[in-house]
């Protein structure tokens, strides 16, 4: 059996653990940073399918970062998310920086499932 790889990057032990949570009954294995240095080594290591990014993980820098990975990685989604809602705005920014989707944790599960499949 093949499993993906998805890492999640955030420096809240409670978003990851439920993030982690709503993907474990899919064949996933989930590995978690809680740095951009950090970040840049796993992605390097593990070779993820999906990188889940915290909206706030590289504080007001996170648009800037998501662009810098995007364009080194082009074949991993990048997929920010946050536990508050967040403007249509600030949605688009991540999106236009390179981001693949948005979603909040106050989002259904079946909205955030539906990303990794």
């Amino acid at each position: 059996m093949t499993y993906s790889s998805v890492i999640i990057a955030s420096t809240a032990g409670y978003l990851i653990n439920t993030l982690r949570e709503m993907l474990s009954d899919f064949n996933i294995r989930v590995f978690s940073v809680s740095s951009d240095d950090e970040l840049k080594l796993k992605i390097k290591t593990v070779n993820p399918r999906m990188i889940f990014i915290e909206n706030c993980f590289c504080k007001p820098e996170t648009d800037s970062f998501i662009f810098k990975l995007s364009k080194a990685n082009r074949d991993i989604r990048l997929i920010v998310w946050s536990l508050c809602e967040v403007s249509p705005l600030g949605a688009a920014r991540l999106i236009n920086a390179g981001a693949d989707s948005f979603f909040s944790l106050r989002d259904k599960e079946e909205k955030i499932t539906s990303i990794s499949q």
